[in-house]
C-alpha cells in the first residue's frame, strides 16, 4: 500500500488523536488526515466532511489511490450539520479562521463535555479561546508548528477543568506552550508582539478609538513580553 506522508503541520494535528470510537475531521480538503489514520490502525469510526463537492471528490479519489477508500466515510456538510449521530468522540476543525471554528461549534448544539476537539485556528486565536473558556471548554494541551514558514498553535481542547481565567497575553498564546517549554513559542510570541503593536499603532491613530480594546492590546503586549523573559529561563 503506498503510505501518506503528512505536513509538519498536518501531521501534528493528526498526532493529538488517541484511540476512540470515532473522529470526524471537518473541513477535510483532500482528506490527508482521515487517510493517514486510516492507514495508521485507527480503530474507531473515520468520517471526512467538506462543505464543497470538490474537495470531498478528491478526497474519495486520493482514499482510492492510498487503498484506505472502504475505511473512510465521506460527508458533504456544512460543518457538522449534517451530523447528529453519536459513533464518534473527537472532531478535527483544523486550517479555518476562530470566527468559522466557533460558528461551527455553536451550530453544534449536541456537542458536550465528552467530545475531544482538536482545532487548528488561522486567525482569531483570541477569539476562540474567550469563546471556548465561555462555553465550557478548556484547551487541555497545545503546540505550535512551522510549516513553509509559519508558525500555527494546535489546541487539544475538552471539558473545562479548574484554571484561572485567561490573561489578555494567554488568550492568544496558552500558558500551557510555557510550561511544555514549546521550542516555536519565543517565535511566535516574537511574531505576536510585532502583529498586535502594528494594531496597536492603528488603533491610537483611529478617530473613534475604543478604549476596551486599547487596554486589551496594551495588557496584551505586556504579557508578550513576561512569556518571552519566562522563556529565556528554559
Amino acid at each position: 500500500m503506498k503510505k501518506i506522508k503528512l505536513s509538519k503541520r498536518l501531521a501534528l494535528i493528526a498526532g493529538f488523536v488517541s484511540s476512540g470510537k470515532g473522529v470526524v475531521d471537518v473541513g477535510t480538503d483532500h482528506g490527508y488526515v482521515p487517510i493517514y489514520l486510516a492507514q495508521n490502525g485507527y480503530q474507531g469510526k473515520i468520517y471526512a466532511s467538506d462543505i464543497r463537492e470538490g474537495p470531498l471528490s478528491h478526497a474519495k479519489k486520493f482514499a482510492v489511490e492510498y487503498g484506505v477508500a472502504a475505511s473512510i466515510e465521506f460527508v458533504l456538510s456544512d460543518g457538522l450539520k449534517a451530523f447528529s449521530n453519536r459513533d464518534f468522540d473527537t472532531i478535527i476543525i483544523a486550517g479555518m479562521g476562530g470566527e468559522t471554528i466557533i460558528h461551527i461549534l455553536e451550530n453544534a448544539w449536541w456537542i458536550d463535555k465528552t467530545f475531544r476537539l482538536i482545532l487548528q485556528p488561522q486567525s482569531k486565536i483570541a477569539d476562540l479561546s474567550h469563546w471556548l473558556y465561555n462555553n465550557g471548554f478548556s484547551i487541555q494541551d497545545e503546540a505550535l508548528v512551522k510549516d513553509a514558514g509559519r508558525i500555527y498553535p494546535v489546541m487539544y481542547v475538552q471539558e473545562k477543568k479548574s484554571r484561572a481565567p485567561f490573561s489578555d497575553a494567554e488568550m492568544y498564546a496558552d500558558r500551557i506552550l510555557l510550561e511544555n517549554h514549546d521550542p516555536l513559542l519565543p517565535e511566535y510570541l516574537a511574531s505576536l508582539i510585532k502583529k498586535l503593536e502594528h494594531e496597536l499603532q492603528s488603533k491610537q491613530k483611529s478617530k473613534t478609538v475604543n478604549t476596551e480594546e486599547l487596554d486589551h492590546l496594551q495588557f496584551a503586549l505586556s504579557g508578550f513580553y513576561k512569556m518571552l523573559e519566562e522563556t529565556h529561563q528554559w
